[in-house]
């Protein structure tokens, strides 16, 4: 009910507004902030039964819906790109004149993908927060202007601070009360004073808080050199929207590597709409786009990452990633420990660079 106040303060949404709803209600952010949403405004909330796997199906209830907001993730909102970059008709029914913004979560938005929503005059809110504060902390405003990693500032009534080693605290209504029936596991993120330790790691900046990584994925180079990976995957993805995902992993390594995943919708894409200013080759296979990436990958390194944070070798790999297999949330957010897992010899073939390229893997080098 805090939440709900809140937006009712910063977003004046009006009775019977329309949106359409494919996120997960056992998860915080379709259950706790979409549907509640919807409901506490007045709106009129459609199933899409698309259940976000099926872009088509997706497409087609868009059509007939025609939401006033939109609540997403970034995996789909690239694939809903994908689709509209390659037709007009399809651009038309996406961006249809009673689109007032879109909302995005769970991991932050390309700016390559925002970019076609600002040219189109449909701001993209992104908001920041965990399941444990239900879910939102932070909000972006209406300003069709983002950066990367920002997340905005905390909602009314929600207290946000930087606590030891920058990890993000949070105070507020929003905060739960405690895990269920674990003490030990609630006395260890939520101090006596009700401050919620985050597990994130980020800075304030006058833009507002931007995220910087989980606290559990920051490791140290050979040279004890701290890498924040999160970081350098934004800077891939801001570059390219052919790469759906990255991962960027190093420990005890010379230099951070990462492991890429195509947007397979863009890649599938017969022709490229004038929506897209971006100046690139437009590659239309995974190998293809793993020899526009080794340059980029390059562009990436000299321009946008201090030295220790450039990545050294990548490989794309040509795999759709899928909840299913346990390797995305149900938010479409990456499973670390997962992806480290299941794609094992990709990642000791980097780091040892002994042996062969595993299977539909597309090895890139930024040396030489």
């Amino acid at each position: 009910l805090s939440q709900q106040k809140a937006l009712e303060l910063l977003w004046n949404i009006k009775p019977g507004m329309r949106f359409l709803c494919y996120l997960p209600w056992h998860h915080s952010f379709g259950g706790l902030f979409e549907r509640f949403f919807a409901l506490h405004s007045g709106g009129c909330l459609a199933i899409d039964d698309s259940a976000g796997k099926n872009v088509d199906a997706l497409l087609a209830n868009f059509a007939e819906v025609k939401p006033h907001v939109y609540f997403s993730v970034p995996k789909v909102y690239q694939e809903i790109i994908g689709r509209v970059l390659g037709s007009e008709e399809i651009e038309h029914t996406f961006f249809h004149p009673e689109l007032k913004f879109v909302f995005t979560a769970a991991a932050p938005l390309p700016l390559s993908i925002s970019d076609i929503f600002k040219s189109k005059n449909v701001p993209v809110v992104e908001g920041w927060g965990l399941t444990e504060t239900a879910p939102c902390c932070t909000l972006t405003d209406f300003f069709l202007e983002r950066s990367p990693g920002v997340v905005g500032f905390p909602i009314p009534e929600v207290e946000v601070k930087l606590g030891a080693e920058d990890e993000i605290l949070v105070r507020g209504p929003n905060v739960m009360r405690g895990y269920y029936k674990q003490p030990e596991a609630t006395a260890a993120v939520k101090d006596e004073d009700g401050w919620f330790h985050t597990g994130d790691i980020g800075n304030i900046t006058d833009a507002g808080l931007r995220i910087l990584s989980r606290k559990d994925r920051i490791f140290k180079l050979d040279n004890g050199e701290k890498v924040f990976p999160t970081g350098i995957e934004e800077s891939v993805s801001k570059r390219c929207k052919f790469i759906k995902y990255a991962y960027v992993f190093g420990k005890g390594q010379r230099a951070p590597m990462a492991l890429l995943f195509p947007n397979y919708e863009l890649l599938a894409a017969k022709s490229v709409s004038s929506l897209d200013k971006a100046a690139c080759a437009c590659p239309n296979c995974p190998e293809t786009l793993s020899r526009c990436m080794q340059d980029c990958l390059r562009e990436i390194n000299q321009s946008s990452l201090t030295k220790f944070m450039r990545i050294d070798k990548a490989v794309l790999i040509n795999k759709e990633l899928s909840i299913e297999n346990n390797e995305l949330t149900p938010s479409f957010k990456l499973i670390p420990r997962n992806i480290e897992k299941i794609y094992k010899a990709y990642i000791d073939y980097l780091e040892t660079g002994k042996g062969e390229l595993p299977p539909n893997g597309y090895l890139m080098k930024t040396e030489g």
